[in-house]
């Protein structure tokens, strides 16, 4: 009867296990409509047709994916690649009830239809809009299959701050994506603290007239390394203009953002003509390790593309691979979707249906019931594709964002490195360094060696002096004292001192022609502060008296502000108690002026600080850099110091013969602490040589009693003196208790006292001694026997 049951049971639950699997399996429709929004008649549209029909056919062709559930593609020609028309195409797309639409391939259009899909709530997937803007809460349904933007962004920013240089001039579209891409480089580049120094926009639909226009100014400007953010189909034109323009020869550096790349992997090779105009450029590729489902790829995408060239050639690119990985990812959130029970159901909007009148039928258009569901789905996908592991990371990026270095050579390219979020550049591919914490690869951070522009292997410094008639506007304090530094002289507009001279001397070893005006400021009438000057240009207040008060100490009430050289001389000649000063403290170059005529004052004790002088320069000023290896320069060559006796030699004092003596102490200042050393030292050694002397007679008390003295007739006593006194205390005083102990044993046996000495052998060291107890008449005794 139990076995009945338990039969019945088995029935029952198989049974209910059919209708569950049943209820399952019917949520899964026979086909799911997927769509594709492209500009097709392209090379970049066609190789991403390939790469969708590959990977839909695929994916089809394994039920261990989405089972006996098909996906259906339908494709809708982005013919006029412009955002507004798009809308009409996407339309299109959404009223076939699809559940989600692949691309666009622009993020200019992906602005406009993202609101469609945020309606409908129908996912838009795209592997190249890469606009970082498009990741905002803004547009929930857009999802980004690829990297943003905002890495290869900071992947530039890293490169301009490995080769040292500060500034740069951007070169994009003017659209949306363009200005979104260069405010993330900004931002990346200010992290670094470079700037982008000039903004050259460029209309999508300008000539090359219009380009032209933009590119002379900026061979105008000051910085020379140039980043161009554009597209497959504009991006071309600014290297053709730049060529002509003599823009891509030696000392111009040329980074593309990974539009270049694209082109150079997908129409390889381009004609020597173009590759001409493209000599030395620096481009980000993005990045995909090699493994086995790449390399499988790469061999089924020969087969793909053959038949297909015949308007060029068809390389296999980073969108081929991500459009692949695409269509993998929709169907495995597809699967994860059907098995958490979901159905897909559409049903009207009501604000689409309140149209009325329309000749767009808005009301054909439905709204994706599940597209919530779908698109966390989407979002939790998991998987190694032909682009390595494709997952998302909280933020709703793909994780391991990573790009090549390549530089433009020849008929090719060859990478010089790689970058990646988590090591930065590096020669060591990404995947490796993964496994390391994020500062354990320091010494990774380099690069190859790069030919740049001109066919040069020497890093341009990447800015020259602007040509657009701009002068390095200078400002001279015009002050009444202190004239040696930097005078105007009266009646002109020339200026002279040891500053000036110097300034001129540094600027005639430039290798570079630096036009520069003096701008003066003053009032003739009173010593123009430079704190206020150097603060507009450079993040600093009083030195001297912040110096003297928080580091030295001393209290501000004992400060007393001197102007003149005058009141200086003064204050020092009354002296603290006639209402003047105990001492004068400035900097070391306008003592040098005060004394050089004023020779009975004189300079005493050591310079509180080694702070220099200098030429302020705003922050990060690349002349900043040329001009102080100048004066370094003039150091060693002398000129440096020819200037400063020019303008700050004491020739006065020196032509009155008189000799600038430094109050320094001298050795008879000392002369108490020597008496008190010298006194403590005689002192010291008297008292040891009365020790010595009295050990000594007492040594010789007791010398003569010894059985064995025997001492050298031709010994003197003060030779016998000096080895005793030359012989170490401790032998002195084991010498003594031997020899005591030797007379102790020598009267003891003189007494008569009978003793048995054991038969045993002593041996023992020099001045040592050893007891040994024998028996005598039952009282016990200790004899010494030294060996």
């Amino acid at each position: 009867m139990v076995k009945v049951w338990l039969l019945a049971l088995m029935i029952l639950y198989n049974g209910f296990s059919s209708t569950v699997d049943g209820i399952h399996n019917s949520t899964r429709p026979d086909f799911v409509n997927i769509g594709a929004l492209f500009s097709f008649n392209t090379s970049v549209g066609r190789i991403i047709k390939i790469a969708l029909d590959a990977a839909v056919e695929d994916v089809n062709s394994d039920p261990n994916i989405l089972g006996d559930t098909k996906l259906r593609l339908s494709l809708q020609e982005d013919s006029k690649y412009r955002g507004f028309l798009s809308i009409a195409e996407v339309l299109q797309l959404m009223a076939r009830d699809t559940v989600a639409i692949i691309g666009p391939h622009s993020s200019v259009t992906a602005h406009v239809i993202t609101h469609i899909a945020n309606e409908l709530q129908v996912p838009l997937i795209s592997f190249s809009a890469l606009d970082p803007t498009l990741s905002s809460l803004q547009f929930p349904f857009f999802i980004r299959t690829c990297h943003s933007d905002l890495f290869q962004m900071a992947a530039i920013a890293d490169l301009v701050d490995y080769y040292g240089w500060k500034e740069v001039i951007a070169v994009y579209i003017d659209d949306d994506n363009g200005r979104n891409g260069i405010s993330a480089l900004g931002d990346k580049l200010a992290e670094k603290r470079c700037r982008i120094s000039y903004k050259a926009p460029v209309s999508p639909e300008a000539t090359p007239e219009e380009i032209t226009n933009v590119l002379v100014q900026v061979a105008l400007a000051e910085s020379r390394v140039i980043v161009v953010h554009a597209n497959t189909l504009w991006g071309p034109k600014v290297f053709t203009v730049a060529k002509n323009l003599g823009m891509m020869g030696t000392g111009y550096v040329w980074i593309a953002t990974a539009f270049l790349s694209a082109i150079l992997d997908i129409s390889s090779p381009l004609s020597s003509d173009k590759m001409d105009e493209i000599q030395g450029v620096l481009t980000p590729r993005v990045y995909t390790p090699d493994s086995e489902l790449k390399r499988k790829f790469v061999t089924k995408w020969k087969n793909l593309t053959h038949g297909h060239t015949a308007n060029g050639p068809l390389g296999l690119s980073f969108l081929s691979l991500y459009a692949y990985d695409t269509i993998f990812a929709l169907a495995h959130a597809l699967d994860a979707f059907f098995k958490q029970g979901n159905r897909i159901t559409f049903s009207n909007d009501s604000k689409l249906s309140s149209l009325k009148g329309d000749n767009l039928h808005l009301d054909a258009l439905n709204v994706f019931d599940e597209g919530n569901s779908l698109r966390r789905n989407i979002y939790e996908v998991n998987m190694t594709g032909v682009t390595g592991l494709f997952k998302y990371a909280p933020d709703k990026n793909l994780v391991n964002p990573a790009y090549e270095i390549m530089n433009v050579v020849g008929t090719g390219t060859r990478r010089i490195g790689y970058w990646s979020n988590h090591s930065g550049l590096s020669v060591i591919p990404p995947e490796t360094l993964l496994s390391k914490p994020g500062n354990d690869f320091r010494e990774s951070k380099k690069l190859f060696p790069v030919i740049w522009p001109g066919d040069t292997d020497q890093k341009p410094r990447g800015w020259v002096f602007p040509n657009n008639g701009r002068l390095l506007r200078i400002g001279v304090p015009i002050g009444v004292s202190y004239q040696q530094f930097v005078s105007q002289v009266p009646g002109t507009d020339t200026f002279q001192g040891f500053c000036i001279d110097v300034f001129l001397s540094a600027v005639n070893l430039l290798p570079y022609a630096v036009p520069y005006k003096f701008i003066p400021y003053g009032d003739h009438k009173n010593n123009p502060t430079n704190t206020e000057l150097v603060r507009r240009i450079t993040t600093g207040g009083s030195f001297s008296k912040d110096y003297l008060i928080h580091e030295i100490g001393i209290d501000e009430s004992r400060l007393v502000p001197l102007v003149t050289q005058e009141e200086v001389a003064r204050a020092l000649k009354n002296g603290p108690q006639d209402g003047g000063i105990a001492a004068y403290i400035d900097q070391r170059a306008y003592m040098d002026i005060f004394l050089s005529s004023r020779c009975k004052f004189t300079i005493v004790g050591q310079e509180f600080t080694r702070n220099g002088w200098g030429f302020a320069f705003p922050r990060d000023s690349p002349l900043a850099v040329d001009l102080s290896t100048a004066i370094l320069q003039m150091v060693d060559n002398g000129d440096l110091q020819r200037i400063h006796d020019k303008w700050l030699l004491s020739r006065a004092c020196l032509s009155q013969g008189a000799k600038l003596e430094v109050e320094r102490l001298k050795l008879k200042s000392f002369w108490g602490l020597y008496v008190i050393c010298g006194s403590a030292c005689l002192l010291a050694l008297l008292i040891y040589v009365i020790q010595i002397i009295r050990q000594y007679i007492k040594h010789q008390a007791e010398e003569p009693d010894s059985p064995d003295q025997n001492p050298s007739p031709g010994s003197s006593s003060l030779r016998r003196f000096l080895s005793f006194a030359d012989e170490k205390e401790e032998t002195v005083k084991n010498r003594s208790k031997r020899k005591k102990m030797e007379r102790i044993s020598y009267r003891s046996s003189e007494g008569g006292s009978s003793s048995i000495i054991s038969n045993k052998d002593y041996v023992a060291q020099p001045s040592s001694c050893i007891a040994d107890s024998v028996s005598n008449g039952g009282s016990e005794k200790v004899f010494i026997k030294v060996v």
